[in-house]
């Protein structure tokens, strides 16, 4: 009984060896089978399910038993299973093929037949290289000429759209910005440099609409491979290419905006006083009859003082006479002629104004006749013997 049953046991492992040694020569048989290429002429094999293109200087020979005919040194016989896609839609078996065939590689791998627009870099990456196609149309990012040809998939159809920028290999290249004060710092001169060109943080004064200068900085930082610039307004000055910062412990102290007292240009004071900051600015005050008058503010050392000037005072300025223009239209006293004289007023605002006053009769005997002086103008009373009409005494 028990030899019986080790009998039936061997019989089992046998049969079980020998199906898997079946198994194995089917597999063998399957690869042999899909592996072996099949010609299809014009330069085209069936290798497996897959068309691909081998050097047609092969046509006409079932590969792998020909030999690269006499003509051409540079025939591509190498079977070798390496499948690229090259820019024409077409699958090529290597990447011997390719370059053979005188075609711009696609991607490595299959050519696959997309009914849909695909875009291997995921649209408009000016950073990564990649290519786009729908059927067999395929697209590269490429440069050119400084440019950079951006392929990307829109309402289901091929796009383009050309960037200007340093391009190689079909991508932008990040463009070099270095700022030695390390970024946007209004109290630290800096210097930024991109593309060769260096731009330097300077200060320079702001004239504002209240016609008073500010101390400006205007701060060059880079952002995103660009050269930017910011203006800032210094309350407590500018210097070297730099706002100054707030002292520490601040004692008296005093600036000037207008430099002392300058009655035609609007500024303010400001600085530290026993420690608390201030800021004052020129402004126009009226005295107790409704004349103007400007408060003039000034340094006297580290603290502050003003001046009241009586003038003409429109929005913190002085607005003065210059100088003053006379023209008299009949050449001064000439009682028989109806003159008209003009007084020109030129203002330290650098505005004009005029008044005209015109020869008259006074009554039917009496002129008022107008002249210029060197001082400016006057005018006469004449008794006319003959009458008086039309800005004129009547010539008897």
């Amino acid at each position: 009984m028990t030899e019986k049953i080790v009998v039936e046991r061997g019989s089992l492992l046998t049969n079980l060896l020998l199906v898997l040694v079946l198994l194995g020569l089917a597999v063998n048989i399957y690869l042999l089978l899909a592996s072996t290429p099949v010609d299809l002429g014009k330069g085209r094999i069936q290798l497996g399910k897959y068309p691909v293109v081998v050097d047609c200087c092969c046509e006409g020979r079932t590969p792998p038993t020909y030999n690269p005919p006499a003509y051409r040194e540079d025939c591509n016989c190498d079977l070798t299973w390496n499948p690229v896609c090259g820019e024409d839609g077409r699958t090529y078996i290597n990447p011997a093929a390719l370059h053979l065939a005188n075609v711009q590689l696609a991607y490595v791998g299959i050519c696959e037949n997309r009914t849909t627009c695909y875009d291997s870099d995921g649209g408009k990456n000016y950073e990564v290289y990649g290519y786009t196609q729908k059927g067999q149309t395929i697209k590269r990012d490429e440069c050119k000429k400084g440019y950079l040809i951006e392929y990307y998939c829109e309402d289901n159809e091929i796009k383009s759209e050309t960037v200007k920028c340093e391009c190689k290999d079909g991508v932008c290249k990040e463009r070099e910005c270095t700022d030695t004060d390390g970024g946007d710092n209004p109290y630290v001169m800096g210097k930024v440099t991109v593309d060769g060109k260096t731009y330097t943080d300077y200060c320079h004064s702001t004239q504002t609409f209240t016609h008073y200068s500010v101390p400006t900085l205007i701060e060059y930082y880079c952002e995103d491979g660009e050269v930017k610039n910011k203006t800032y307004y210094c309350d407590y000055g500018c210097g070297e290419g730099a706002c100054r910062q707030e002292p520490e412990q601040p004692q008296n102290s005093c600036e000037d905006s207008d430099g002392g007292k300058d009655y035609y240009e609007r500024g303010k004071v400001y600085g530290y006083e026993n420690g608390d900051f201030y800021s004052l600015q020129d402004e126009c005050r009226e005295d107790e009859y409704g004349y103007t008058y400007l408060r003039e503010y000034y340094c006297n050392g580290d603290e502050y003082a003003y001046e009241d000037r009586q003038c003409n005072c429109v929005d913190g300025i002085c607005k003065e006479v210059e100088r003053t223009a006379c023209d008299d239209s009949d050449g001064g006293i000439k009682e028989y002629s109806k003159g008209t004289l003009t007084i020109t007023d030129y203002w330290t605002d650098g505005t004009t104004t005029q008044q005209n006053y015109t020869d008259y009769c006074i009554d039917s005997r009496t002129l008022r006749e107008y002249y210029c002086t060197s001082n400016g103008m006057s005018s006469e009373t004449i008794q006319c013997a003959y009458g008086c009409e039309d800005g004129a005494c009547i010539v008897g």
